[in-house]
């Protein structure tokens, strides 16, 4: 769908602060400083939200938008196919990427009746928060695409089963994971998710994946992102590395770009 002329949609970078703060202010939230990177499956709705207002919400920001801005150089060359466009959210935390990617489709001029929107983040009370933002960022997009999360990998990929339509393009995002989560069981649960997508990909269609994570930890980026790449080449899922345009922000020590496809 074309969007209508003299009715631009508004761009979702202006409003996800004011609502993630208006969350936390809601909900009686003291805020803090400097709360940890990490945020455990067992973090609890208080700490997910004190956190996410940190790191996301523009108090930790020197740099405005720093992390969004860092997510959407990523994939501001991406050219909206004909069909579906779908973003499968890995770590998705309160739905950042997600945020980017809504942004990205009004640029593209591509209607929201023809996005679909998914996260795995292993923390329930994580996918709370990003249920509750979508819910109020509704006042703004009414057209706001459902996000279908889980906490659990099976779910997950039962969801992208489920609500699969021909003709869909997937972009697969981690984005400050791949630095805390490159053990061999968080490797093995983001394979079984990009497999899913993978079976479910058509002949023709593309497949991006896509990660970002902190300026100070290339050396373990670099680590997850060979042994995820390493475990998608052993379950006979190749793939084509994309250069990373060199920013202030990016450059290929801290993000990572690939193309994937099987070998038919």
């Amino acid at each position: 769908m074309v969007l209508p002329v003299g009715q631009p949609r508004v761009a979702l970078m202006d409003y996800y602060q004011p609502v993630l703060n208006e969350i936390v202010d809601d909900h009686g939230i003291q805020r803090v400083e400097g709360p940890g990177h990490i945020v455990s499956a067992h973090s609890e709705w208080v700490e997910v939200c004190q956190h996410t207002q940190w790191f996301v919400g523009g108090s930790a920001d020197s740099k405005p938008h720093y992390r969004f801005r860092r997510y959407r150089e990523m994939i501001r060359d991406f050219t909206a196919s004909q069909g579906r466009e779908a973003l499968v959210d890995i770590g998705c935390g309160a739905g950042l990427f997600s945020w980017v990617f809504l942004d990205w489709a009004t640029q593209q001029n591509l209607g929201y009746e023809r996005i679909d929107l998914y996260g795995l983040d292993h923390c329930p009370a994580m996918l709370r928060l990003a249920l509750e933002a979508r819910q109020r960022l509704l006042q703004y997009l009414p057209d706001y695409p459902a996000f279908n999360c889980s906490d659990d990998v099976d779910a997950l990929c039962n969801l992208l089963t489920e609500n699969h339509q021909a003709d869909t393009e997937y972009t697969i995002t981690l984005g400050h994971v791949l630095v805390q989560a490159h053990s061999h069981d968080d490797i093995q649960n983001f394979t079984r998710v990009i497999t899913q997508v993978m079976e479910l990909l058509e002949p023709g269609r593309n497949c991006a994946l896509v990660a970002v994570d902190a300026d100070s930890q290339r050396s373990a980026l670099a680590e997850g992102w060979e042994a995820l790449l390493g475990n998608l080449e052993a379950v006979n899922i190749h793939y084509r590395d994309v250069s990373v345009h060199p920013t202030a922000i990016n450059d290929s020590g801290r993000a990572k770009r690939a193309s994937l496809f099987l070998a038919r």
